[in-house]
């Protein structure tokens, strides 16, 4: 009988986790966050420097230009552009290093780990195994725990501090504008949540067929010379072309899915910055904004 398998937490994944992965973690984490909350800093950085340059445009149409005083002003900007970017570029890098760092450090633990527990069990268990099963998982199945412990959880971490950094911002510059653009939020959670969803279970139904085929293949290298004593060629064929298939369609309907919700995503998004113009406009017109 079959073990039900489910999905590993992410304390799961470091449960071999020592003293100088938690340190390197605590550092990545806190850099993803740091790197996340200085980036909405930009957009202020943007809006100052359009009004300089909009300054600057009127006071020449009016004479009053003073060009000492404009390229001073430009030149602040520009300045606190350039640290911010020092910044982000030290921060993502520290982030990065020291996550993937991890990653690398419990990718090589458990493969270790697993190699030995494999060596442990008796012929029986094989018996209930198939092998090529079991290497897929040893390469393909941890190369999924890198993913999820490498760049996509550093990435997470990034655009949550940005988006906790770029409310703070907003409330702070005009609440009547971000309170406008949050209720879109649910919308882009929700299509973000279903999205996340499916291609969850369309994922695990390809990778498990991938899994078969490989393991079918294994098989029958590794009794090729049974599988010409008895002509089985075609035999072995189809059941490893009817894998194949079954996976095929599984990725098939994994990337059209991706196609529409990214679709949909896209739609909210400009949906959105459609919304924040016209709204924005009516504040600037009634004397609310400048």
């Amino acid at each position: 009988m079959k073990s039900k398998f489910h999905a590993a937490s992410f304390r799961e994944m470091l449960r071999y986790a020592d003293t100088v992965d938690w340190l390197l973690l605590l550092g990545g984490v806190v850099c993803c966050c740091a790197t996340g909350a200085v980036a909405p800093l930009g957009s202020v950085l943007f809006r100052g420097i359009t009004d300089t340059l909009i300054a600057g445009q009127r006071d020449y149409v009016n004479g009053t230009m003073d060009y000492s005083l404009f390229a001073e002003n430009i030149s602040f900007y520009a300045w606190l552009y350039i640290g911010l970017g020092i910044a982000m570029f030290i921060l993502s890098d520290v982030s990065m290093s020291c996550l993937f760092t991890v990653c690398q450090r419990q990718v090589h633990e458990i493969r270790k780990r697993f190699f030995y527990a494999i060596l442990k069990q008796d012929m029986e268990w094989f018996d209930n195994n198939e092998v090529g099963a079991l290497t897929h998982k040893m390469s393909a199945g941890v190369d999924r725990i890198k993913d999820g412990m490498g760049d996509k959880c550093g990435v997470l971490l990034q655009a949550c501090a940005n988006f906790v950094s770029g409310i703070i911002i907003g409330f702070s510059l005009s609440w009547k504008m971000t309170l406008v653009m949050l209720f879109i939020v649910p919308c882009v959670i929700a299509s973000l949540y279903a999205s996340a969803k499916v291609l969850s279970h369309a994922s695990r139904k390809e990778m498990s067929a991938y899994s078969d085929a490989g393991a079918i293949a294994d098989e029958v290298f590794g009794g090729i010379r049974t599988v010409m004593a008895f002509n089985a060629q075609m035999f072995e064929i189809d059941r490893y072309t009817e894998k194949l298939k079954y996976a095929r369609k599984m990725g098939i309907r994994k990337a059209t899915v991706t196609g529409i919700f990214t679709g949909a995503f896209l739609f909210i998004l400009f949906g959105s910055m459609s919304i924040a113009f016209w709204f924005g406009t009516t504040l600037v017109i009634s004397g609310e904004e400048q």
